[in-house]
């Protein structure tokens, strides 16, 4: 698609070359996209959230802990930046 206007394209399914891929996009003298992959099993967090969707996250993380076994705890943003996200 970015090619198609004359831009740069790039896509992205290893996160640990994110930094990487991101610096080259940015490097570029004309537009470029970054195309990134998630994980879709990932509960989706905005950016910002309310008491409410904190509390239903919690659920859903110790359901995945406890019986699921599909949370991967590296992968938990740090506390100052989920305390971040309530303000």
């Amino acid at each position: 698609f970015a090619e198609s206007g004359g831009g740069v394209g790039y896509t992205l399914k290893d996160p640990n070359r994110i930094d990487e891929v991101v610096e080259e996009a940015m490097a570029q003298d004309r537009a470029s996209i970054v195309n990134v992959y998630v994980d879709p099993n990932a509960a989706p967090l905005p950016g910002k959230i309310v008491k409410d969707e904190a509390i239903n996250y919690g659920k859903w993380a110790y359901r995945s802990i406890t019986e699921d076994k599909k949370l991967d705890l590296d992968e938990i943003p740090p506390m100052s930046t989920a305390v971040k996200r309530f303000f």
